[in-house]
């Protein structure tokens, strides 16, 4: 989100913008986000004042139309082959009326139309889950609205992460873990472990001064005990 504000902008009573994503295509969890992301007042309204108004008008627009692409044009379909659904341009008369003919059956237009239908509902509900679980944030940003009249995409972050730190950017759960060792560096540590762990070798050197004592002690008594020449005269 770039910013949201409350001043009105033509016909609409407050504009929420967003930031453009790189890349030409997109993930269908990201479509199905941006569906819920347009039913968001529409929910809210409901929630708030338990009345419904004309309001979302727009939203429910663009929402129908990104619905019917997702499963006309890029086979996102559970239940229809991946196929393109789209009407041909090619106008034919019936009666006296021009219509565009289509390359596929009634039946199968039906069960497009329930898919779109199912697409729809699905982002409703999952719009008025996330809100009814976080309408603590809801009030809080109304709050902030009212003073500031428009709140950049950064003070909303700062408010979601203030009021739930146990949560990411991206609304998943945040889980404290050790950081991974490198296996090398794992291994070099058990062995490092180990070593410290094996008695130290006696790299002292002997001692001899008992030996040289005793060889010098052997030649005193020797000198003491031996014949003394002048005596043997």
């Amino acid at each position: 989100i770039n910013k949201i504000t409350i001043i009105p902008r033509g016909r609409a009573a407050g504009v929420t913008w967003f930031l453009p994503e790189e890349g030409d295509f997109k993930y269908k969890d990201q479509l199905e986000n941006e569906l819920s992301i347009a039913f968001g007042g529409r929910v809210a309204e409901a929630l708030i004042f338990n009345r419904i108004s004309t309001g979302a008008a727009n939203d429910i627009k663009q929402a129908t139309k990104l619905a019917n692409r997702m499963i006309r044009n890029f086979g996102m379909s559970d239940k229809l082959a991946p196929l393109s659904y789209e009407d041909h341009d090619d106008n034919i008369f019936i009666g006296r009326e021009m219509t565009q003919a289509k390359g596929y059956s009634e039946a199968t237009a039906q069960q497009i139309d329930a898919e779109v239908a199912q697409l729809v509902d699905q982002a409703y509900q999952k719009a008025q889950k996330i809100l009814e679980e976080n309408i603590d944030i809801l009030h809080r940003l109304t709050d902030l609205l009212i003073e500031k009249e428009t709140v950049l995409g950064a003070e909303l972050d700062d408010l979601i992460a203030e009021m739930r730190p146990e949560y990411d950017f991206h609304g998943r759960r945040n889980v404290r873990t050790t950081p991974r060792q490198d296996p090398v560096d794992n291994n070099r540590t058990q062995a490092r472990t180990s070593e410290s762990n094996d008695p130290e070798p006696d790299n002292s050197e002997p001692d001899d001064t008992n030996d040289n004592r005793s060889e010098d002690d052997s030649d005193s008594d020797a000198q003491a005990s031996g014949d003394n020449p002048s005596d043997k005269e």
